[in-house]
């Protein structure tokens, strides 16, 4: 048998074989053959832009990285937009009780203690 690259002799046991042992026409079969141009080509629209673009992966859903990046931004903010209104206003709430402590010289777990009933240990009278 005879390299397909470099015509050299191939000199192997196995059957199948179509390039001699040289990492140079490896190489070059590895470079002209990649396994994603032997896929067809698929006609998809931009989820960002809804322009039309052609790729051989399946999974792809923008036409560019840069739409990419914008469409996964708006989806974020979509996804997210309840969730981030609900921890501002937790946060909001846990700052102002801490400052409503403060101002009234006890600590926070004190103040959370009253709002809620609950009896702190070392209290004197269980408050």
């Amino acid at each position: 048998m005879k390299c397909l690259i470099c015509g050299n002799e191939i000199i192997d046991t196995r059957k199948g074989k179509k390039y001699c042992n040289s990492l140079h026409c490896q190489n070059k079969n590895n470079r002209d053959t990649p396994a994603h141009a032997m896929k067809e080509v698929l006609k998809k629209t931009c989820l960002n832009c809804g322009k039309e673009f052609e790729t051989r992966r399946e999974v792809q859903k923008n036409c560019s990285s840069q739409c990419g990046e914008e469409h996964f931004a708006k989806m974020y903010k979509v996804r997210n937009a309840g969730r981030n209104t609900e921890i501002n206003r937790q946060y909001k709430a846990r700052k102002k009780a801490k400052l409503d402590a403060k101002l009234k010289g006890r600590t926070f777990a004190q103040a959370l203690a009253e709002k809620y009933g609950i009896s702190l240990e070392g209290e004197p009278n269980g408050q």
